[in-house]
């Protein structure tokens, strides 16, 4: 139900009748549902690995391998720009980009995947859009309507419910398994 409910929120605040579904866009419109897919099935995969080896150490390793395989496709992409006309402003908002919503995300979601169910987890998800809504009009001017308020309404309960099952859950389960605590 929380889900359900979350998942309502974002499709309203991000309104699909407003979707372009053209030509030009099939390709954009694929990698997101495929990004989706994969992330699913990472963040059910990973927690047995997170709590076997510990999250730091998976999301270290998952982020060297990844930058083995990503840094040669980024040079080749890059000998055509003209990086020292870049500004220091430039350089810094990309580090501030990896570090906060790349590395800190993984970081935080491995840390919560060792702590409750990928479910708990997974629904934090529907946040990322209400978060962009929110700040946007300090960084892009846009402003608020009631539509961003019903829809974050929407996403906070079913995030809440979500929230509040996993932890009744979890408490029912050390209730019924005290000695569980001690493995």
């Amino acid at each position: 139900m929380g889900i359900l409910l979350a998942a309502t929120g974002v499709i309203y605040l991000v309104n699909p009748l407003r979707a372009d579904l053209s030509h030009e866009t099939t390709v954009g419109n694929l990698l997101i549902v495929g990004n989706s897919l994969l992330y699913s099935a990472y963040i059910v995969a990973s927690k047995d690995l997170f709590e076997r080896y510990g999250a730091l150490n998976v999301i270290t390793w998952l982020f060297l391998l990844s930058a083995i395989l990503a840094i040669p496709i980024g040079i080749y992409s890059i000998t055509h720009e003209d990086l020292v006309n870049v500004s220091l402003k430039v350089w810094l908002l990309i580090a501030l980009i990896i570090l906060l919503p790349t590395v800190g995300a993984y970081y935080l979601n491995s840390w919560a995947l060792v702590k409750v169910s990928p479910s708990t987890v997974a629904v934090y998800i529907y946040l990322q859009p209400l978060i962009a809504f929110g700040v946007t009009p300090f960084l892009l001017g846009e402003t608020w309507s009631w539509r961003t308020v019903v829809a974050a309404a929407l996403i906070f309960s079913g995030v809440a419910i979500v929230t509040k099952r996993g932890r009744s859950q979890a408490v029912r389960e050390i209730s019924e398994h005290p000695d569980a605590l001690a493995h």
